[in-house]
């Protein structure tokens, strides 16, 4: 059933008639521009600059071109936000004035989980951790892919069992395999540090795929993940 709905749904992109359908689908044309302006003047530009960033000279694009957490949140919840926590947080005091940072406000479709969290740079809340369909957004180092799993299987940590299988797809690594990763919650590595020093679960350690350590800020931290014969992405 899986391979018949896709098969529709390709030749349905396939033989589309639209008139637009090049300019998403070419890599010579500007879809994307075309998707950024249009999430841009939806939410509305003064709206964007006057209630939702923290600060609103930092833009959509960041430095060496890459997009912002704002522009990020902006696709995920339609809130150009700075911020991954849960609700809002108050810094200061009622004598000076409080400056309010504001997170996600609500249960995301799409999920986001981030390599920043494990260099504990930031925590991502659970409403981007769990979000309603079982998709996440991973960023590692600047680069952005995606993670994904069967929804009637994957609904919230305290659900899963102790194995669970997600794939994973980069578009930009021109995959020509789909990459099926099994979760085995029950089982902890031996994580070691180069010199072969044993550390905790929440340790960091060198000799590990930058997608797993993104994977593990949602999961367990020493969670085994198994690639299944493919060789890990970095």
């Amino acid at each position: 059933m899986n391979d018949e709905i896709e098969s529709n749904h390709q030749h349905f992109l396939n033989h589309s008639t639209h008139r637009y359908y090049s300019y998403f689908f070419s890599p010579s044309n500007s879809g994307l521009l075309w998707f950024l302006y249009s999430i841009l003047v939806t939410r509305g530009l003064k709206q964007i600059l006057e209630n939702d960033m923290d600060d609103p000279g930092s833009g959509m694009i960041g430095s060496h071109g890459y997009c912002t957490q704002e522009l990020v949140n902006l696709c995920l919840f339609g809130r150009a936000y700075s911020n991954v926590f849960d609700g809002t947080k108050k810094l200061g005091s009622k004598e000076d004035g409080f400056m309010v940072l504001q997170g996600v406000p609500r249960k995301t479709s799409v999920g986001f989980l981030s390599l920043f969290e494990w260099y504990r740079s930031h925590e991502v809340g659970s409403r981007l951790k769990c979000p309603t369909l079982p998709i996440w957004v991973l960023v590692a180092e600047s680069h952005y892919s995606t993670l994904f799993g069967n929804p009637y299987e994957i609904k919230d940590t305290k659900q899963l069992k102790d194995r669970q299988d997600v794939f994973y797809y980069d578009p930009f690594a021109r995959q020509t395999e789909t990459y099926r990763l099994t979760l085995e919650l029950d089982s902890v590595v031996a994580m070691s540090t180069g010199g072969g020093e044993e550390v905790d679960e929440s340790g960091l350690y060198e000799h590990t795929s930058t997608i797993e350590r993104c994977i593990r800020t949602k999961w367990r931290p020493g969670a085994r993940i198994n690639w299944n014969g493919s060789e890990p992405v970095l």
